[in-house]
């Protein structure tokens, strides 16, 4: 038995941590002191450690990284209790988090929507995305054969997305069978209610009226065009008219 000189509980000697030049070869605090005391340190100096940690893991990934996986196996459970705690009591920060993500990536955001929309709906899902299509079918848009950039931003003419050849409202799946790459424009002329054929003809037809969008949009209107000054976008719409 051995008194601690912190608390002054005396204990059992597996309480004290070894020391070569303690009595009896143990600290003189006990663990739980020392933990406290340790606990304290760490706290009053969080702004210098945290540099340190993080160059010394950058420093010692490799070696690192094993540990650190059998650890986070090991407390999956406390990782997931503690993760949703803290996103309970940080709402507003979680949500502007994830509004700022689906900002900066707006065709995965897409991917993953797709993808609720097809489970809600219990289709069959497989962990496909653009590029998946992209890599199969290359660049050009299978209604009206116009090459597509996944990178031009949402609306643009020459947008690619995913198009669901049979529509998720009628029964589709969110598979590599049933997708295919779309430029925005035919994929909001065709929606839900319309088949590939059909919103082809509706393309070719009004191909080259100067309208912004190769057909025209679901509510029957023509397009607005694309053009960028004055004159040139009325006489757009006149001949679009």
């Amino acid at each position: 038995m051995k008194t601690c000189t912190k608390c002054g509980e005396t204990k059992p000697l597996e309480a004290f941590s070894r020391h070569s030049e303690g009595r009896l070869g143990r600290r003189p605090d006990c663990k739980a002191c020392k933990a406290e005391q340790d606990r304290a340190w760490r706290a009053a100096n969080a702004l210098a450690i945290k540099p340190k940690k993080a160059a010394y893991y950058r420093e010692n990934k490799d070696a690192l990284e094993p540990s650190r996986k059998a650890w986070r196996t090991k407390n999956s459970a406390a990782i997931i209790e503690r993760v949703s705690e803290w996103q309970e009591e940080n709402r507003d920060r979680v949500r502007a988090c994830h509004r700022a993500w689906a900002a900066r990536n707006p065709d995965v955001r897409a991917g993953v929507e797709a993808k609720r929309r097809a489970r809600k709906r219990e289709a069959q899902v497989e962990p496909v995305g653009l590029l998946d299509v992209i890599a199969r079918d290359g660049l050009s848009c299978y209604i009206c054969e116009r090459l597509c950039d996944p990178r031009a931003p949402r609306g643009a003419r020459d947008k690619a997305v995913l198009e669901h050849v049979v529509p998720l409202a009628s029964g589709g799946t969110h598979t590599m069978a049933n997708l295919r790459l779309a430029c925005d424009p035919c994929n909001t002329v065709k929606g839900y209610r319309r088949t590939p054929e059909e919103t082809r003809a509706i393309v070719l037809a009004n191909r080259g009226r100067g309208s912004r969008s190769p057909g025209i949009p679901r509510n029957g209107r023509p397009g607005r065009s694309s053009c960028d000054s004055g004159p040139e976008i009325r006489a757009c719409r006149r001949g679009a008219r």
